[in-house]
């Protein structure tokens, strides 16, 4: 059964070096990168080998993992990952059971003579298990470059679940919003309120304080001048009786004294 973009990859299995096996659902919720390669230690191959090489720490970044596919044995793939300290796994397809399912086994010319070559391709897939994009009959210059470019718009095409979630809330908690609005009346007559009680205990004040000084006033006024007025008057009146009677009695006892 042949791979079609946007459809799940077909069932398979396969050996990679470490003893790393690789299905169709052995990596789900990943994003693969499987490029196909003709042979191990050819030009063309080696270079390309080497870009995947150089931007696999951009692959990982992004999300994704790398495997090189060939017919070669697993021998010469330990051999050439050595040589040129891979840091991914390579798949042997000795019995060319997945570059037929991928559809990369092609009919060559060869010294004048029909082969059975590999054409050079690579499939990139989904971390649901759907082939996403795939690259057929390509040359290696910037093919790297292009494949990590698909990687990165698949990873932001997956992402924006999680914001398309925050809009939705933020839609669904505008109307409470303007519903809470109708009760900020309450609140502000809630401050007024309290507002009138301060202003009024402010007037209070004032009324005591100037009800008090004004009798205060009028109570040191009242009495000095009741002092004033009682104390002239108690000696004038005692003063003059007190001489008037022994002068009476004086005169009255002349006329006895000539008999």
């Amino acid at each position: 059964m042949a791979v079609v973009v946007n459809k799940l990859i077909p069932e398979f299995e396969a050996l990679a070096t470490n003893q790393v096996k690789v299905s169709n659902t052995s990596h789900v919720g990943q994003t693969v990168v499987l490029y196909f390669y003709p042979k191990d230690n050819t030009p063309g191959c080696t270079t390309e080998a080497m870009q995947f090489r150089d931007k696999y720490k951009d692959f990982v970044k992004a999300g994704a993992l790398v495997f090189g596919v060939s017919r070669d044995n697993m021998k010469s793939h330990d051999e050439f990952k050595s040589k040129l300290e891979l840091p991914f796994e390579l798949i042997a397809d000795t019995e060319e059971k997945m570059c037929h399912m991928f559809g990369v086994v092609k009919n060559k010319i060869m010294y004048g003579k029909k082969v059975k070559g590999i054409e050079r391709s690579t499939f990139l897939i989904g971390a649901d298990g759907k082939l996403a994009q795939e690259w057929r009959g390509l040359k290696v210059p910037g093919h790297v470059e292009d494949v990590l470019k698909a990687v990165k718009d698949l990873k932001k095409a997956t992402a924006p679940a999680k914001p398309a979630a925050k809009v939705t809330t933020a839609v669904a908690e505008a109307p409470a919003v303007a519903a809470a609005k109708p009760a900020v009346p309450a609140k502000k007559a809630a401050v007024k309120a309290p507002v009138k009680a301060a202003t009024a205990k402010s007037t209070e004040k004032p009324a005591a304080k100037s009800s008090e000084k004004p009798a205060a006033k009028a109570a040191a006024k009242i009495t000095p001048s009741k002092s004033k007025v009682v104390e002239p008057a108690a000696p004038a009146k005692t003063n003059p009786t007190a001489k008037a009677a022994p002068r009476k009695a004086v005169t009255k006892a002349v006329p006895v004294s000539v008999d």
